[in-house]
């Protein structure tokens, strides 16, 4: 068994920042890196959302609005590509930048990339309000045919 300060081998497994690896490799730590990750299998992760560790909330404003400024594609991976290959589907990230920029970035080669997950609350957002405007047109809907006019015509 290899040890030092900063790994450990136990069991063919690597730990990185603890005594007690439970996988292949295991840190303890954060993880940052500059390249693609590639895994054949899953990529569990979660993200910080619990509301105590929020502050200034505000629902996300015309959601409705700014998710008809974006769209789905299928399209093909051109050869400018380095990661991706073949037919695929996605959005474009300057259609995204124009209405939620938060969720954007450009890379140091220039291209841009979006945090797809961060998605999400725009389109929540939009099917409520999407709720609303439906609600109310039945509401209307309902006094229209409960005026005297309709009654007459329409029995």
């Amino acid at each position: 068994m290899a040890q030092s300060f900063d790994y450990i081998i136990r069991k063919g497994n690597v730990g990185i920042g603890t005594n007690e690896p439970r996988a292949k490799l295991t840190v303890a730590g954060d993880i940052s890196g500059s390249g693609t990750l590639r895994m054949n299998g899953d990529i569990i992760a979660y993200y910080s959302s619990d509301e105590r560790l929020k502050d200034n909330l505000i629902p996300i404003s015309s959601a409705s609005y700014k998710i008809t400024q974006i769209g789905g594609y299928e399209f093909d991976w051109n050869k400018e590509s380095k990661d991706y290959a073949g037919h695929d589907v996605g959005i474009i990230a300057q259609e995204i930048e124009k209405v939620l920029p938060e969720v954007v970035i450009t890379r140091q080669d220039g291209y841009k990339a979006v945090k797809y997950e961060k998605i999400i609350p725009l389109l929540v957002q939009g099917l409520k309000e999407q709720q609303e405007e439906i609600n109310q047109l039945k509401k209307d809907l309902d006094e229209f045919r409960n005026r005297s006019i309709f009654k007459k015509l329409f029995g």
